[in-house]
């Protein structure tokens, strides 16, 4: 459920201009053009919400992405880099890893590998261009 009241879509004219621009809508485009085109958006939820909360279990991510574990696994196995097309020279760039749980060694926790921190800061960054 969702913390937002359902607004008819007068109601939401009413409230602004339909021609004037959505305040920091130029921002999103910028922070979505700098996202890499391998990488879509589902798969872009799940990186910043390991990188909001490192050390999530695939099951908060699923919790937080509101899909069942199964497509949060998948998820997190190409980003992994699992599925990722590559050379023969090439070496898999992973964006998030698993590790032994510090709170419950029986489980996985999730975090951002170099390189999912690197595109985070980029995308960020890319957020703030004037």
């Amino acid at each position: 459920m969702s913390i937002y009241p359902l607004m008819s879509l007068n109601a939401i004219d009413g409230m602004t201009d339909a021609s004037a621009p959505i305040d920091g809508i130029e921002r999103l485009e910028q922070i979505l053009a700098a996202v890499p085109v391998t990488l879509g958006l589902p798969q872009l939820q799940a990186i910043v919400a390991v990188g909001a909360s490192p050390g999530l279990s695939v099951n908060e991510l699923a919790e937080r992405l509101n899909v069942p574990q199964q497509t949060a696994s998948r998820y997190v196995a190409q980003l992994m880099g699992r599925y990722q097309e590559i050379g023969e020279n090439d070496v898999p760039q992973p964006i998030v890893e698993q590790r032994v749980s510090l709170i419950d060694p029986r489980k996985r926790a999730l975090y951002l590998t170099w390189h999912g921190r690197t595109m985070i800061v980029k995308l960020i960054a890319a957020g703030w261009k004037n």
